[in-house]
């Protein structure tokens, strides 16, 4: 779904993952805003039955990132994480 992107980069010894994220805006998700990137996602999501009909897809990028990143961590690795956050 192009959410976030990582690239691990440097020695054995002292990997750094560099990681960009997009999370869509909090909004509602309604057929007749089928154009935005949060309904987007969120038609990927339930086309995979990743997700149910209630989960927005900021969480669900959220709560994933953060999986992915512990994953990362455990592994030794330093994170940068630069990202988009649609924050006010």
């Amino acid at each position: 779904m192009g959410r976030w992107n990582p690239i691990t980069i440097g020695p054995m010894k002292h990997k750094i993952t560099i990681i960009t994220a997009y999370l869509v805006c909090q909004t509602m998700i309604e057929p007749g805003k089928d154009g935005t990137a949060a309904y987007q996602q969120w038609q990927v999501m339930n086309n995979n039955k990743q997700t149910t009909s209630n989960q927005h897809p900021r969480q669900r990028a959220i709560v994933d990132l953060k999986k992915y990143i512990d994953t990362i961590i455990k592994q030794g690795n330093e994170i940068i994480l630069m990202a988009d956050v649609n924050e006010p």
